[in-house]
């Protein structure tokens, strides 16, 4: 096998030229949005800062979304070869009251 191998390579022309370099089908996007320029240009040994002078925004933070920052709920799965074996909590409402239950779920692919 390795007799092939070796003579397969030998028989097999070299390339003459390289391959053609790919030309992208459109032109590159700048997905980078850049603001535009409000201040002016300071000579070469000063350091010009631009920014926003809105009274009412200047200090004050930002509110924070608190889905992003949220605790994913605590789910136990763990599989047995194809099947799934899925424990979790439940909360429904019975008659007005409040029902928490606990579900297991055994799951089996057909």
């Amino acid at each position: 096998m390795l007799l092939y191998l070796f003579a397969a390579t030998i028989v097999q022309p070299a390339a003459d030229e390289q391959p053609a370099p790919l030309q992208p089908s459109s032109p590159a996007h700048n997905y980078l949005k850049l603001p535009p320029v409000t201040c002016g240009k300071g000579n070469i040994d000063e350091v010009v800062v631009c920014g926003a002078r809105d009274a009412n925004k200047r200090y004050r933070l930002q509110a924070i979304d608190e889905r992003a920052y949220a605790e994913a709920p605590i789910r136990a799965k763990t599989n047995f070869g194809p099947d799934t074996l899925d424990i979790g909590g439940k909360q429904a409402t019975v008659g007005g009251f409040t029902s928490n239950r606990l579900m297991i779920t055994f799951t089996v692919p057909f």
